[in-house]
């Protein structure tokens, strides 16, 4: 009887974290060059994406989304959990928590999505990622740091010029 609770507990606790894992239309999965899966969630539409990347270290897209979710009325905004945090794997080896893995991310982003040319934000920790010298610079249109008033000024200004 023992046993037959245990096997109905794993099965009930399986059925409940798939349950916590399911996906709605806008959200996936992407698989890095090594082997990490990272999820992410696609809001709004429109010629123009952004890529929102969030604070951390072993943060989670959530917090910034509702409050870049304004920016999405005219533009796709792409939000993912970085490696280690949300519904991203989450990571014990120290080596694939590394800068230089989140930066290479990134380019994992914009080839799953195809982008030619896109518009980063980065947030607290992402602010950091975005600036290294080994991110995308011939496809950026934009950097910007901070949340929503900045970055909602800044890319004001940014179409403005256009």
């Amino acid at each position: 009887m023992k046993a037959l609770t245990a096997v109905l507990t794993l099965l009930t606790l399986f059925a409940a974290r798939a349950a916590c894992l399911a996906q709605t239309p806008g959200e996936g999965y992407i698989r890095t060059a090594d082997g990490v899966r990272l999820f992410y969630k696609v809001a709004g539409g429109g010629t123009e994406t952004l890529v929102a990347v969030h604070g951390g270290p072993g943060n989670t897209l959530e917090p910034i989304r509702a409050d870049l979710e304004p920016l999405a009325k005219n533009r796709r905004v792409i939000y993912y959990d970085q490696r280690g945090g949300g519904r991203s794997d989450l990571l014990r080896e120290k080596e694939k928590l590394a800068v230089s893995k989140h930066v290479a991310d990134l380019e994992a982003v914009r080839e799953h999505f195809n982008l030619d040319r896109v518009t980063l934000l980065g947030n607290s920790w992402g602010g950091m990622l975005i600036e290294q010298p080994e991110v995308f610079f011939g496809a950026v249109e934009t950097f910007l740091r901070g949340g929503w008033p900045a970055a909602a000024k800044q890319l004001k200004t940014t179409a403005e010029k256009k």
